[in-house]
């Protein structure tokens, strides 16, 4: 599941030059507004960045500790469905 990064939009439609990053699903449809301000959005248009060259099990952590560091504000949880905020310990 990727991150996509959200643009907050003030009453003309504009970015404010606010924004959220948030981890979901490819399917799941657009937040129109931010979760947590009620502030409309829209997904901004960000370039793709992947590779690795090393094992996969360096891969799995790489991927830990940068979901860590950067602390998306939700994540979806699979199980039931629901976006609820990321714990504070991480993943």
């Amino acid at each position: 599941m990727p991150f996509y990064i959200y643009d907050i939009l003030d009453k003309k439609g504009e970015p404010t030059g606010e924004q959220f990053e948030i981890f979901q699903k490819m399917a799941d449809k657009p937040f129109k507004k931010d979760p947590e301000t009620k502030k409309k959005c829209r997904k901004a248009i960000t370039s793709f960045a992947a590779g690795h060259s090393g094992p996969a099990w360096e891969w799995c952590q790489e991927t830990a500790n940068y979901i860590n560091h950067m602390k998306p504000k939700y994540i979806r949880d699979d199980k039931t469905g629901i976006r609820k905020k990321m714990p504070k310990g991480g993943v």
